[in-house]
């Protein structure tokens, strides 16, 4: 989980320095764009569920990532024809990598809790907390590298060529993780074992 943290800080600088930068630019193209992507975002939640069941949260942290660094990149050259279909693909892929996401920590607690006996969600929030309390600092990081390159007067294009590359970084991180296996399962006492913890109850029935 940690890493997958780390990977989606990575992924969150760029992406929320293109985000920041929307508007600015070009407020029509940059609302409207915004405006296809949370569309587009809340639409494709309803099935993207059915994709990460099917190829894994590993697989679909990874696809859905890479949708993060195609939108970055569409801002190298700002125009309408590469910020909307852009917006829509990343709007897509939003949705599959935080269904993803939330499955992948959910499980990776159980597998924690069943592992070591822990009561059953007793670290949900604990992995919930880990996760955030890194991927939440994208925003400082992310505005601080923005603020950086202009002081050295890096130019805009080349700025999110910078971020792309920051982006797909984070995406290759996300190859790093372990694919979460299924919790333990629990362990059924055999026949024999049954009939010895009956004849104990038994004989402590004895004694009351």
């Amino acid at each position: 989980v940690a890493l997958m943290s780390l990977a989606f800080c990575v992924i969150f600088v760029a992406f929320n320095s293109a985000q920041n930068f929307a508007t600015s630019r070009d407020a029509d193209i940059g609302s409207t764009t915004l405006g296809i992507v949370y569309v587009t975002l809340t639409a494709f939640n309803v099935v993207s569920s059915s994709v990460v069941t099917k190829i894994g949260a590993k697989w679909s942290l990874i696809a859905g990532s890479l949708t993060y660094a195609t939108f970055v990149a569409a801002n190298i050259v700002f125009t309408a024809w590469t910020m909307y279909p852009a917006g829509a693909l990343l709007g897509v892929g939003a949705a599959v990598l935080w269904t993803a996401e939330g499955y992948y920590v959910t499980r990776a607690a159980q597998y924690h809790e069943t592992s070591n006996g822990l009561p059953n969600r007793s670290t949900m929030g604990y992995f919930n907390g880990l996760f955030f309390s890194i991927f939440q600092s994208a925003q400082f990081l992310g505005n601080l590298l923005v603020a950086l390159l202009f002081h050295f007067g890096v130019g805009t294009a080349t700025i999110f060529v910078i971020t792309t590359i920051v982006c797909v970084c984070g995406s290759a991180m996300l190859l790093l993780i372990r694919p979460m296996p299924n919790p333990p399962a629990a362990v059924v006492p055999t026949e024999a074992a049954a009939m010895t913890m009956k004849d104990e109850t038994q004989g402590f029935n004895l004694y009351q």
